[in-house]
C-alpha cells in the first residue's frame, strides 16, 4: 500500500462582469431614438400622412396644345384636394394673354377669369371651364398662368397653388402681304400695295397696319388716308375678308441701293392712340435703285450732295447735267427745275441757257434753248446753268430744288421720266 500527500487543485476563479458607464447607455439610447425618428420621418415623407400641404393639391388643365389664332379655346380646369382636411374659401383665377376676347361678345376684352370654388372637402374634385378667343402671332407660345388660393382650418394664412398652361399658335389671325416693283430709277414714283387678310374663324376687331418707310421716300398719297404718319386703321375684318392699303410716293437714292418698305399688322391699342397694342405679322418688300434711263446730276456751288449749305446773302450757282443712259435715242427731252421753300426769292433767279417761268417758279431747258435736247443719242449729255440769291432774315431758311427730266424713247409712246430733289440750307448770322 503506497501512502503519501498530494496538494489540492487550485480553485476556479470566475472573472467579474464589467458594468457599462451611464454615458455609454445615453449614447445608445440617443442613437436608437434618432434611428426610429428617421424611419418614421422617411415613412411620412414617402407615404404621406396627416400633413396639409399645397403639394397635395392637384390642378389639371385639359385643352388644345396648338390653335389657330382667333379660335375659341375651351380649357377644362380640374382641382382635387388631396389633403386630409377641407380647403376653405377656395378661389381660382386665370390670367389670359393680351388681346384675348370674350367669345360671347367678340368686341369685349377678356383679360382675366376668376371664380369662387367655396369649400372643397378632403378628396373632393371641383371643375371649371374657361372659354376664350385667343390671338397671337404665328408660332408664338401663349403662357396662361392659373392660380388657386385657399385657407386651411385653424389658420389665417392664405395658401397658393400655381401652374402654367402653354398653347402654341400655328397660324396668324391676320396676314399681310406687301408687293411693289423690284427696281425703280432714283426720283421716280413708286407704289406699294399692302394686302391685309383675315384668317380667323371669327371677326377680328380694331385691325390696324403700321408701316416703316425707307430713307429717300417722299409720300405723295395713300388710300386710305393714314391716321398718323404710316399708321392705318382698317376697323373690323370678317372671316376671309381682305382690305388693301396703297401707298404712292417718290423714291430717291444712289444706284445700287436697296430700300425696304416694312409693314406690321395687328390690333390697335384700346385707348385709341396710333400704335399697335398687339402685333400679329410683319412683312416687307425691297425696291432697288436702278440706273435711270435719263440721268440727272445737280450741282449747287460745285457740291452734288442731297443737302447743300450756302452762305446767306450771296448768289448761289447751280447746274443741271443730263445724259441718255439707254441704248436707244430719246426725242423731245425737257428738263425742269422748280424752286420752293421759305428762303426762295423769285426775283433773283437767272436762267443762263433756259427759260424761267415765273408763274410756277420753274426753269425750263428744252430744244428751244438747247437744240441737242431735240434728240439725245445714247450717251449724249448736256448742261444747263442757273443762279439765284436766297432771302435773308427768315426762320429756317431753306430752298428746295425739284429737277424733272422727261423724254420720248424711240419706238415707245410712254415718256421716260426721272426726278431728283435737292435741299439748299441757307446759313444764318447772329445779330
Amino acid at each position: 500500500v503506497t501512502s503519501g500527500w498530494a496538494p489540492p487543485p487550485p480553485p476556479v476563479i470566475k472573472p467579474a462582469k464589467k458594468k457599462l458607464p451611464p454615458s455609454v447607455w445615453f449614447l445608445i439610447g440617443a442613437g436608437a431614438f434618432f434611428l426610429v425618428a428617421g424611419i418614421v420621418a422617411a415613412a411620412l415623407l414617402i407615404f404621406g400622412g396627416r400633413s396639409v400641404s399645397t403639394n397635395n393639391v392637384e390642378i389639371d388643365v385639359q385643352g388644345p396644345t396648338t390653335i389657330a389664332s382667333g379660335d375659341t379655346v375651351p380649357l377644362l380646369i380640374s382641382i382635387k384636394n388631396g389633403n386630409p382636411t377641407f380647403m376653405a374659401g377656395a378661389t381660382i383665377s386665370v390670367d389670359l394673354p393680351d388681346g384675348t376676347r370674350n367669345p360671347d361678345a367678340i368686341d369685349e376684352p377678356f383679360d382675366q377669369y376668376s371664380d369662387s370654388l367655396g369649400d372643397i372637402e378632403a378628396g373632393q374634385r371641383e371643375e371649371r371651364t374657361v372659354r376664350a378667343v385667343l390671338f397671337g402671332a404665328e408660332n408664338q407660345k401663349l403662357v396662361i398662368p392659373i392660380r388657386l388660393e385657399y385657407r386651411t382650418p385653424g389658420s389665417n394664412a392664405v395658401s397658393v397653388k400655381e401652374v402654367e398652361y402653354t398653347v402654341l399658335v400655328t397660324t396668324s389671325p391676320v396676314s399681310v402681304n406687301v408687293t411693289s416693283v423690284r427696281e425703280v430709277a432714283s426720283g421716280q414714283s413708286v407704289t406699294v400695295r399692302v394686302a391685309v387678310r383675315s384668317n380667323a374663324a371669327t371677326p377680328v376687331a380694331n385691325v390696324s397696319v403700321s408701316g416703316e418707310y425707307p430713307p429717300g421716300f417722299i409720300l405723295n398719297g395713300s388710300v386710305p388716308e393714314p391716321v398718323d404718319g404710316a399708321y392705318f386703321a382698317l376697323g373690323t375684318l370678317a372671316s376671309g375678308q381682305e382690305k388693301i392699303v396703297t401707298v404712292t410716293g417718290t423714291l430717291t437714292g444712289i444706284e445700287g441701293d436697296e430700300r425696304i418698305f416694312r409693314f406690321t399688322v395687328g390690333t390697335g391699342k384700346d385707348d385709341g392712340s396710333a400704335a399697335l397694342g398687339l402685333s400679329y405679322m410683319t412683312n416687307s418688300t425691297a425696291v432697288a435703285i436702278a440706273r435711270p434711263a435719263l440721268g440727272v446730276t445737280v450741282s449747287v456751288n460745285r457740291e452734288t450732295g442731297e443737302t447743300v449749305t450756302v452762305p446767306a446773302g450771296q448768289s448761289v450757282q447751280g447746274s443741271v447735267t443730263w445724259a441718255n443712259s439707254m441704248t436707244v435715242p430719246v426725242s423731245d427731252a425737257r428738263v425742269e427745275v422748280t424752286f420752293s421753300g421759305s428762303a426762295f426769292d423769285p426775283k433773283t433767279v437767272v436762267a443762263n441757257n433756259g427759260f424761267y417761268r415765273s408763274s410756277d417758279a420753274t426753269i425750263i431747258f428744252d430744244k428751244s434753248y438747247n437744240p441737242s435736247l431735240g434728240l439725245l443719242q445714247p450717251d449724249d449729255s448736256g448742261t444747263g446753268t442757273f443762279s439765284f440769291t436766297p432771302r435773308q432774315e427768315v426762320r429756317n431758311p431753306v430752298v428746295t430744288l425739284t429737277i424733272r427730266i422727261t423724254g420720248m424713247r424711240a419706238g415707245s409712246t410712254v415718256p421716260v421720266t426721272s426726278i431728283v430733289t435737292r435741299t439748299v440750307k441757307v446759313g444764318t448770322g447772329l445779330t
